[in-house]
């Protein structure tokens, strides 16, 4: 009788159980089919890339950064197109492959008088002469006529459009966008017309016509006020393009860029994405093939494989590619060069053309008492200049040549214009200039070696320019050969930036390399429909319950644990191991939901299993990553431990000042907005902030948690602090003066207006020790704080001080940190010294800036800096104290470099030192070569 109550009892728990499985499967089915969980969707899919595997970056991908340094060096945008213009001159010579502008040419530019006009009309006539001299026939005397006209006419209008046009054409590669939005922007029939018949891609089989459907898909998705568009870039400079691509990317629910379409239907043709455009081309796709669930690109032709392949493109079910980000920020991901780099050239270029002149019209020169080998060298300046201006010719003539192309393709031919550029054009020109500049370097570098020249100012400074020139020109050949460059916006101020599933603020230039970057490396990521997880994971539940239903409560629910971490482990794994997305949140929901029912159902069935479910219900949950005084209680004991590690101590110089004419209430709000931001640097460093002393910050890296790093970290905070520095002092700047307007604190914004009005920044000193240090729990047995104690702190926190006797960029570091760090920091050696109760002479080093950012002119500056410093060491004073005056000169703003002049000048070279009465800061012992510091 008990055993057939026990069979019912148990028949009747699993039919309840059977049945709540089967509600819960039927809910979230339909939360499935209306959304409901779509954008804890999205954060899933978030989660699970940043698991996957990170893409690789393929070394091709360049982009080409209008940024903040370019937008300060070359003015506020928009520029005026002359700057693209020569932009894309400077790339094809320097071997870039492919360019694609993210930028969208829609209005026209007024019209404007070249600059050199005059110069121009008078190389035209002389050149109409001369033919006059030496023409063969009418016809060439004709053609001289007609384009010197022709040049005279154009610099009197010159179109700013016209000559980007010509530019686009002359690199040859250059696509262009297509805005598929109406943003009422018109153009006439014959010029879309153009564009769609000569840029859209017609070899695409689509038998569904499931590419305009996903298209639709999309659009209704968007939350989007403009209707659909067919928008080209300006016709006069579109027909000088390769190809167009269009702009628009896809935006998920929750503002994240995650996917995006690769083709967009558009009257029985296909617009290609600004990226995937040039990319087919380049590859050689014959035809493009949409399946189901993918896009096919047959015959393509990758760098260095030996034959055609097809390509599958997974898509989901709207026909979105899903991007394979890099797990990268934006400026730490694919080659970076700033547009305003490529530029300089041009105006690298512009000064050597103005030297040509000054050399051969100055009035400075007295020719009559120049040696035969000076004239010799004016000769073959004269002829370098010639030389130019004939390249400069050859530059014309080809221009002539881009005419734009028709709509099947073919190069236009306007009279005696047009006609298209040959390889052997591109051969000839860019042959020239390279023997023209080659030589151009051998002169230059004659000059510089000849020191009897420097009485030319015109000479040198030719010299030197050519010498920047050719330096920087090969920097950038290198970096810029074969590659395939995207060039936009993505200064700061850009509104072109969006959110991605690795960053909040991400210019929109990132995201077709990365689109690019996922199809180069074939690192496809394939997302499943959301219901295919939801019945795998209701069929494994319902195998689940079946298998336990003879258990006791205690093991269903244990066993429970098995659909509730092998369904989400699952699907992690499909993702982490073959790039197969499984949506998850539905499954989980389901399995969680199902979990906790059975949960409930067996605490309702036994009362006795109350304990074990309680546990087994913990035990599902996810618990809290605990800290190591969680985790040991026992080290919470006072006392310390020694630990490798480095200190850091900093303070705002001159800040009791501040206190003069800021309130008690503006200092601790303009200290708060301080502190707070040099603090976070230092704790994303993994370092501790020991304590606040008014400005000062006390910090050490390396405990409790030891690193090997330590240095390197503490080194890498103390100069993202001096960036903050920096960029606070602009904030108080722009607040002060009403630039800004967002709300901030008001005695944090009269502080600001204080400081601005009685001409005070912020120069923070740091100084950095790495050693043995204790570390650990001081105080008493009520009140403790961690903090650290030794000999090696103490030096710390002389080195903070010494930063003022040197007048250094605000940091110090001792030799036990220089010898920690690694390749990636640019740091100068400066005094041995022993500071004030320390007996034990050290070596002083100044941390200068990241390698990454230093550029060829800084690292020259700091060899030359060793040199000097190993020459005032070796006391040959003279010779060193030319070297400091030159370093000083080089950079006026160097204050190390005026120091060692001074000291220099008033004392070694007079044969005296200073000593503790000439209140210099430091005594000197001739014996040993060491400074003696006299104040902290």
């Amino acid at each position: 009788m008990e055993q057939n109550k026990n069979s019912k009892n148990k028949g009747k728990l699993l039919k309840s159980s059977l049945a709540v499985v089967f509600i819960l499967f039927l809910l979230c089915f339909a939360s499935g089919f209306f959304n409901i969980f779509q954008k804890f969707e999205y954060r899933m899919y978030d989660s699970m890339l940043h698991l996957h595997e990170d893409i690789p970056q393929d070394e091709s991908i360049c982009i080409l950064d209008i940024d903040d340094d370019s937008l300060s060096y070359l003015g506020s945008w928009p520029w005026k197109r002359d700057i693209m213009t020569e932009v894309l001159y400077r790339l094809r010579e320097l071997g870039a492959e492919t360019a694609v502008f993210d930028i969208e040419y829609l209005d026209e530019s007024a019209l404007a008088v070249d600059d050199n006009l005059k110069q121009t009309v008078s190389d035209e006539f002389e050149k109409i002469f001369l033919t006059l001299d030496s023409a063969a026939d009418r016809d060439e005397l004709g053609q001289a006529i007609y384009d010197g006209q022709q040049k005279i006419t154009d610099g009197f209008s010159l179109n700013y459009d016209d000559e980007f046009g010509k530019a686009v054409e002359f690199f040859g590669n250059t696509f262009l966008t297509v805005n598929l939005r109406d943003i009422g922007v018109k153009r006439t029939q014959e010029d879309l017309d153009y564009v769609r018949n000569r840029f859209l891609f017609r070899n695409v089989e689509d038998p569904g016509n499931v590419i305009n459907a996903g298209n639709q898909s999309v659009w209704m998705d968007e939350d989007d006020t403009h209707s659909r568009g067919f928008v080209p870039a300006l016709n006069r400079i579109i027909s000088h393009a390769e190809g167009a691509g269009f702009t628009n990317v896809v935006v998920d629910r929750d503002g994240v860029r995650r996917r995006v379409e690769l083709l967009n239907y558009v009257d029985g043709k296909y617009v290609l994405q600004l990226a995937f455009s040039p990319l087919v081309h380049n590859l050689g796709v014959t035809q493009i093939l949409r399946k189901k669930h993918s896009i096919v690109l047959k015959n393509a032709r990758f760098p260095g494989s030996q034959s055609p392949e097809d390509i599958e493109i997974p898509v989901d079910s709207q026909g979105c590619m899903l991007i394979n980000w890099s797990h990268s920020l934006y400026l730490d991901s694919f080659t970076h060069v700033p547009v305003y780099y490529i530029y300089d050239l041009y105006n690298g270029e512009k000064r050597i053309a103005s030297d040509f002149d000054l050399i051969l019209n100055s009035d400075h020169i007295d020719y009559d008492s120049l040696t035969d080998s000076e004239i010799s060298l004016f000769e073959r300046i004269s002829m370098l200049s010639d030389r130019y201006a004939d390249v400069c010719s050859m530059k014309d003539s080809l221009k002539l040549k881009c005419s734009g192309f028709d709509a099947a393709g073919e190069s236009i031919k306007r009279g005696r214009r047009g006609g298209g550029l040959t390889q052997e054009d591109y051969d000839s020109y860019f042959g020239e200039r390279r023997t023209l500049f080659e030589d151009c370097l051998e002169v230059s570098e004659e000059i510089l070696s000849d020191e009897s020249l420097c009485r030319f100012v015109e000479i040198t400074d030719f010299a030197s320019h050519v010498k920047s020139y050719c330096s920087g020109f090969q920097a950038l050949a290198e970096v810029l050969d074969g590659k395939f460059c995207l060039i936009g916006n993505s200064a700061s101020a850009s509104t072109d930036l969006g959110v991605t599933p690795f960053e909040k603020r991400y210019a929109n230039l990132g995201t077709h390399a990365n689109v690019l970057n996922t199809i180069m490396q074939k690192k496809f990521i394939t997302e499943l429909h959301w219901m295919w997880g939801l019945a795998a994971a209701f069929v494994f539940v319902i195998l689940v319950v079946l298998f336990t239903k003879n258990l006791t409560p205690a093991r269903r629910n244990l066993l429970g644990l098995l659909y509730l971490c092998i369904v989400p482990a699952s699907c992690a794994s499909l993702m982490i191991f073959k790039s197969l997305y499984v949506p998850l949140i539905l499954p989980l929901i389901f399995v969680v939901a199902v979990y906790l029912s059975q949960l409930i159902i067996n605490f309702l069935a036994v009362e006795d299993d109350k304990n074990f479910i309680k546990g087994a219900f913990s035990q599902c949950l996810s618990a809290d990553v605990v800290n190591d005084i969680i985790k040991d209680p026992s080290s919470l004991r006072l006392g310390g431990y020694t630990y490798e590690m480095s200190a850091i101590f900093t303070d705002i110089q001159k800040f009791s000042g501040f206190s003069e004419f800021l309130t008690p209430q503006e200092l601790v709000a303009f200290l708060n907005y301080y502190l707070t931001d040099m603090s976070d640097i230092i704790i994303s460093e993994r370092g501790t902030v020991d304590k606040y002393e008014g400005d000062a910050i006390v910090a050490f890296v390396g405990a409790p948690v030891q690193m090997q790093d330590h240095a390197v970290r503490a080194c890498n905070a103390a100069l993202k602090m001096k960036k903050a520095e920096k960029r606070m002092n602009e904030e108080i700047v722009e607040y002060a003066s009403g630039k800004r307007s967002d709300l901030i604190d008001n005695d944090l914004l009269t502080a600001f207006r204080k400081m601005v009005k009685n001409g005070r920044n912020l120069f923070t000193r740091i100084g950095i020790n790495s050693g043995d240090m204790v570390a650990g729990f001081m105080g008493s047995s009520n009140k403790k704080n961690y903090t650290m104690m030794g000999n090696n702190v103490n030096l710390a926190s002389r080195l903070e001080g010494v930063n003022k006797q040197y007048s250094t960029g605000g940091i110090l570091i001792s030799a036990g940190t220089r010898e920690k760090l690694d390749d990636s920091f640019i740091v100068r050696k400066l005094d041995r010294v022993r500071v004030v109760n320390v007996k034990t002479p050290l070596r002083l080093y100044e941390l200068v800036v990241f390698k990454s950012e230093a550029d060829e002119e800084l690292l020259s500056y700091m060899k030359n800096w060793e040199t000097a410093m190993d020459t005032f060491e070796a006391r040959d004073y003279e010779k060193a104290l030319k070297m400091f005056r030159f370093l000083s000169s080089k950079n006026p703003s160097d204050n190390v470099a005026k120091y060692y002049s001074v000291m220099i000048a008033d004392y070694f070279i007079k044969g005296k030192y200073p000593v503790r009465d000439d209140d210099f800061g430091v005594e000197y012992d001739p014996s040993d070569g060491v400074f003696t510091l006299l104040q902290k």
